[in-house]
């Protein structure tokens, strides 16, 4: 049996049940609109083996969206309310002032709550509000951003605004979107370029620079590396919240309302292909484009990907190996005369093909645990190749080839080939 049989691990999961004979709380958290295709078929395969359970157990998820709520719920959702305005206050003054007292500043402090009263209870908001105003502790500042055209617009469009059809969507807050809005331009490009990975991954924040640096949006500055110059841009979009700390780990996150602000700013040059009917989506003009292993797409559908001449950053996360490596080795490399980063994320692809060294843009690719042990001889053309990501390949033996790579900086390899190597800058 293979452990992504459905209904194999549907028997594990009821045996387990059974046997076990307790009750249980399954908390399903922040479910998306995904759970409602083809009605909601998905969700009844998951909650199948779960209708064996003890009387008492219970499913709770939580949800931002009402059409989520009617289509999973089985009593009357519990709609949470914002924060009273006075804990929002305290929660806005602590990001805003920090701890110098400056609400002293009374002039401030009327302003700081006339923009409280317009959260509706959001703590994001005030986070991310509070950060951005305590940038710069100056009235002027400050009632430009309260008497901005943006809550007007907000208040106008209402909290939630409702297509043709009937369907709900949730607004993006006027303070995420002065939160933006006030970002400098260099910033805005690597923001909104984050959302060319899935919801709720998590960054590790060197390697989100790397892609950065690859795709052009970061430059030396000042005598300054790029590198050095990318994580301080990293630096700079966390202490405004955009991205914050993973709760279980070293690496970092976007807050999904964030996430879903940086897919709708980037929306015409940043995609993520979730299913086969997102192909039909692609904009015309994409430059970084994401493919999910649970996408179901066959290899003949990233074939046609060479059609988009502006694609700048093609990432595959979690693709079958078979797929993955019949897509690649079938691909026109010759047309993707723009690429600059190709990351293969847990795809375990088995071969590069010949014709890789036609990208000769290419700047940063990840081939990390990767199943083959060698190079195709055009791999050693790839003149402009910054990073190079291949620890967990197969290969036994750093590539003489390597040194032919002239612009290359830095690379990841085994342990063991990191020592050969001798540095691990080049």
């Amino acid at each position: 049996m293979k452990s992504d049989d459905l209904s194999y691990l549907q028997r594990i999961l009821t045996n387990g049940i059974i046997h076990h004979s307790r009750r249980f709380l399954l908390v399903i958290d922040d479910a998306q609109e995904d759970i409602c295709r083809e009605d909601c078929h998905e969700w009844k395969s998951f909650l199948a083996p779960l209708k064996c359970a003890k009387s008492g157990s219970m499913v709770l998820v939580t949800t931002r969206s009402l059409k989520v709520a009617d289509h999973v719920g089985t009593v009357k959702p519990f709609v949470l309310e914002g924060l009273p305005e006075g804990v929002l206050w305290e929660f806005f003054r602590m990001h805003a002032f920090g701890s110098d007292n400056s609400d002293r500043n009374t002039v401030l402090a009327s302003i700081g709550r006339s923009m409280v009263s317009r959260l509706n209870g959001s703590p994001l908001g005030a986070k991310m509000l509070g950060r951005l105003l305590s940038l710069k502790h100056d009235p002027i500042y400050w009632r430009n951003i309260l008497e901005s055209e943006l809550w007007k617009l907000h208040h106008e469009e209402k909290e939630m605004m409702f297509t043709h059809e009937g369907e709900e969507k949730n607004s993006i807050s006027p303070a995420l979107k002065l939160s933006y809005q006030y970002l400098p331009f260099h910033l805005k490009r690597c923001m909104s370029f984050s959302s060319v990975y899935p919801r709720d991954y998590e960054f590790d924040a060197e390697t989100l620079v790397d892609c950065w640096v690859a795709a052009g949006l970061v430059l030396p500055y000042g005598g300054m590396l790029a590198l050095d110059v990318g994580h301080g841009y990293f630096q700079q979009l966390v202490n405004r919240s955009f991205f914050q700390k993973a709760p279980t780990s070293s690496r970092y996150i976007m807050h999904d309302l964030v996430y879903a602000m940086a897919q709708q700013i980037s929306s015409n040059e940043c995609f993520v292909i979730n299913n086969r009917e997102d192909l039909s989506r692609i904009p015309p003009n994409v430059r970084h484009l994401s493919v999910l292993g649970s996408s179901g797409l066959k290899s003949s559908d990233l074939e046609s990907l060479h059609m988009y001449k502006t694609l700048r950053s093609v990432i595959c996360i979690s693709m079958d190996s078979d797929i993955v490596t019949t897509s690649v080795a079938e691909t026109r490399f010759s047309d993707l005369v723009n690429i600059r980063m190709l990351r293969f994320i847990s795809c375990q692809l088995k071969e590069l093909p010949e014709n890789v060294g036609n990208l000769i843009h290419l700047r940063y690719l990840d081939i990390s645990a990767c199943d083959f042990d060698k190079f195709p001889d055009s791999f050693w053309r790839l003149y402009k190749l910054e990073i190079l990501d291949a620890r967990n390949c197969k290969i036994r033996d750093v590539p003489k080839g390597i040194i032919k790579l002239v612009n290359l900086q830095r690379v990841r390899l085994k342990d063991d080939l990191m020592r050969q190597l001798g540095v691990c800058r080049v």
